[in-house]
């Protein structure tokens, strides 16, 4: 790495504000200020970020129909957004030209490379961030990208071993794949929470009469089971939820099912709904237990990483890259998909047992200062880069 030279690699996401994948790619690309730039296909907070990581960075966006491409979409979609790619396409490869590597952080940002591979004749190094299974992609989409993969990318970086198994059932090479974790950065950890108070406002502010303080994170969206955790919380009484996390456009509606649901439910008192949070382990270190309940398997468990790292109880679905971060009994509990009843036993199980959860709460933290901060997620990137 340290003979490449200034502006010598191009990250790339169509995404305007961060998820797990482009807060592993900003500490990746903090590592190496002097030769990364970031192209975001979008704007919106991420941009903030970046500049205050002194990461250089520009925006390029996508017309509308490719923005609008999703990938539980079929091949109707993608030839609706056929007309504004090929603008992005004549965009990209001019700007990759300028650089040594390009690195792909989503499924659009690979796949607008790889059309303009032929043109900017630059390697492409794909971090798929996602498991392609049937849960979360369109078969055809599915094929589309494996296909694309074997024509395009000179590398591709998976996020956990299932991710991996994942890849090679759909018919994806073996060759040139590499397993990297999504690691947490250990200033970011600090950060937050070394302010003791700030993690007491926030217990006083969702759990003001000191109840139990149960937390699930991330973005509203159907299969992330929000909704699990309703009925869930609903079975231990007392309690009290907070939902962190924003809902996009699309997701809207069901941001509003879940309001009524709540009221259903009788919930309407002992839920929050908070919306986005920056400072989400700040957060996570006010609760008593946090909960994941994705109802299809996650890729990997950035969620999870931080909860350990904040020294709360955590909960995982048992699917996906979820059971790789937690060691049941040991390190955490995990669910099955979709069940509420399991659900709702393992968040009284933590209540219950206060001692127990302290201890299990220790060993995850040793667990993930160990295996899952982000020297290792930057460690695999060099690794991945060097095989190219």
């Amino acid at each position: 790495m340290s003979e490449l030279r200034r502006g010598s690699i191009l990250f790339i996401t169509h995404v305007g504000d961060p998820g797990g994948a482009e807060f592993k790619m900003m500490a990746i690309a903090g590592t190496m200020l002097e030769s990364a730039e970031v192209l975001l296909l979008q704007h919106g907070s991420l941009e903030g970020l970046l500049a205050a990581a002194g990461i250089r960075h520009s925006v390029q966006p996508l017309a509308s129909g490719t923005r609008k491409v999703r990938r539980e979409g079929g091949v109707a979609s993608l030839l609706r957004a056929l007309p504004g790619s090929l603008a992005m396409v004549r965009h990209l490869a001019r700007k990759a030209r300028a650089f040594d590597v390009v690195v792909c952080f989503s499924q659009k940002a690979f796949v607008l490379a790889s059309l303009a591979k032929p043109f900017m004749r630059r390697p492409i190094l794909w971090f798929m961030n996602d498991i392609l299974s049937a849960d979360h992609f369109h078969p055809a989409l599915i094929r589309m990208l494996i296909g694309l993969s074997r024509f395009s990318a000179d590398g591709v970086v998976v996020v956990s071993q299932e991710s991996l198994n994942q890849w090679l059932r759909v018919g994806g090479r073996r060759e040139g794949v590499s397993v990297v974790v999504s690691g947490i950065d250990p200033a970011q950890v600090a950060r937050q929470l070394d302010d003791s108070r700030r993690v007491g406002e926030y217990r006083r502010r969702f759990s003001p009469h000191g109840a139990p303080l149960i937390g699930v994170f991330g973005r509203i969206c159907r299969w992330k089971g929000q909704d699990l955790f309703l009925r869930a919380l609903a079975a231990v009484p007392g309690a009290r939820g907070v939902i962190a996390g924003g809902a996009l456009f699309e997701e809207q509606e069901f941001n509003r099912e879940l309001q009524a649901l709540a009221a259903q439910l009788g919930l309407s008192d002992r839920v929050t709904f908070a919306g986005h949070v920056d400072d989400v382990m700040t957060l996570m270190a006010a609760c008593d237990v946090v909960v994941h309940c994705s109802t299809a398997p996650e890729p990997s468990g950035r969620v999870i990483a931080e909860a350990m790292f904040a020294g709360t109880p955590v909960i995982g679905s048992n699917a996906g890259g979820v059971p790789e971060f937690i060691s049941d009994g040991e390190t955490g509990l995990l669910t099955p998909l979709n069940d509420v009843d399991a659900l709702a036993a393992a968040v009284r199980r933590y209540l219950e047992n206060p001692q127990w959860s302290r201890e299990v709460a220790a060993r995850a933290r040793l667990r993930a200062e160990e295996n899952f901060s982000s020297g290792a997620t930057v460690r695999g990137f060099r690794r991945a880069l060097e095989g190219l």
